[in-house]
């Protein structure tokens, strides 16, 4: 990522280079990233890290969890049948 020059007063986040995108992010060149302007390499940057963020499976804990509260669910629906069979 670039560092903003000390010099402008508004302060923007720092500016990602060609080499920090995730693969595949930008069909272009370097140079055509470099023509860029840096608000809109910042907006490909962001969508590209949700997108590969988004990719990822869900941990192991999220998996218990869903299992879990499927379970529950499924408790409480015979529990719900029964009562209604008094």
């Amino acid at each position: 990522m670039k560092k903003q020059e000390s010099y402008w007063s508004f302060k923007a986040p720092d500016t990602p280079e060609f080499s920090d995108l995730p693969a595949g992010a930008f069909a272009g060149t370097e140079a055509g990233w470099n023509s860029l302007s840096p608000g809109y390499r910042r907006t490909i940057w962001r969508e590209a890290t949700k997108t590969v963020v988004k990719e990822q499976p869900a941990i192991s804990e999220d998996e218990m969890r869903l299992q879990r509260a499927d379970e529950i669910h499924s408790r409480s629906e015979v529990q719900i049948a029964a009562r209604e069979a008094l």
